[in-house]
């Protein structure tokens, strides 16, 4: 791509180059990151070992003092076994690295949030270390619950809840527990791919049948049919659409797609919040 110089020179930049620019302008200077981001992420992460041995309250105290100190808002958000999060004001999330175990994770959760085949499947990401030690990302509300979850990707073909709960002719696991068995039918599908052979786990199968006749009591089978028709209609809906492509094409785990990784965007997509990825 040929761009002008501020003297009205041409000059030629790699468009993804142009793109990292961009992303870096609108973090530091429409969101007020601080230039010296690396070290206020040093000090964060110091305060995050140490605050191990106590209280979030503490750890959330102390991270607000750091970020008054840089002009940031900072709060204290979570922690896992390889990275911690932290919200700065009410836009953005930092994921930050313990070591370099998380490093990959960093590059993984970036690359899909700036892949724009992907439409909006990830969590938006805006900037990262030169060494992947943190990553910024877009702020978004966390779906918790799984019957949240399951509202945010419906199927016309599918009962709802209440009809599988009071239903008696279905496995009692399933009719206990309607939400977490449309999660995993919802998993299920992500993965199936029409150029392929379909693959559904004979008691995911057998209990969808039970579950479809409460609709259509003639039902004979889960066939391929059947199982192209209910992608069909899970694809209706473009967060389905959008996070089964990361499934395909990043490799991200089926089982990573679940309440409390998911989240909807200030205009109500539901993305990616961390991505699992599978080795090519």
């Amino acid at each position: 791509m040929i761009v002008n110089s501020s003297k009205g020179s041409r000059i030629r930049i790699a468009e993804g180059q142009l793109r990292r620019i961009i992303r870096e302008e609108l973090s530091h200077k429409y969101f007020g990151i601080p230039d010296n981001i690396d070290e206020m992420v040093s000090e964060l992460r110091d305060l995050e070992r140490e605050s191990r041995r106590y209280d979030i309250k503490y750890a959330d105290r102390q991270m607000a003092d750091i970020g008054r100190k840089y002009g940031v808002s900072i709060t204290y958000v979570a922690s896992g076994t390889a990275r911690f999060t932290v919200a700065l004001g009410s836009d953005l999330i930092l994921k930050i690295a313990r070591g370099p175990g998380a490093v990959r994770m960093n590059r993984d959760d970036y690359t899909l949030g700036v892949d724009p085949s992907l439409g909006g499947a990830f969590v938006r990401a805006y900037d990262h270390a030169p060494d992947w030690s943190w990553i910024l990302l877009e702020r978004v509300q966390v779906i918790n619950d799984d019957k949240d979850f399951v509202d945010l990707f419906p199927n016309e073909m599918l009962p709802s809840l209440e009809d599988v709960a009071t239903s008696s002719d279905v496995d009692r696991r399933v009719s206990r527990s309607p939400e977490q068995f449309y999660v995993d039918v919802i998993q299920a599908f992500l993965s199936q791919d029409p150029a392929r052979e379909f693959e559904i786990y004979p008691p995911l199968r057998k209990n969808l049948l039970a579950v479809m006749r409460i609709r259509n009591p003639n039902l004979k089978e889960i066939g391929d049919g059947e199982i192209m028709s209910l992608l069909a209609a899970f694809n209706r809906h473009r967060g389905f659409r959008s996070i089964r492509k990361a499934v395909v094409k990043h490799g991200v785990a089926p089982v990573e797609v679940r309440a409390g990784n998911v989240g909807l965007t200030p205009d109500g997509d539901a993305v990616l919040i961390d991505s699992s990825m599978t080795p090519n």
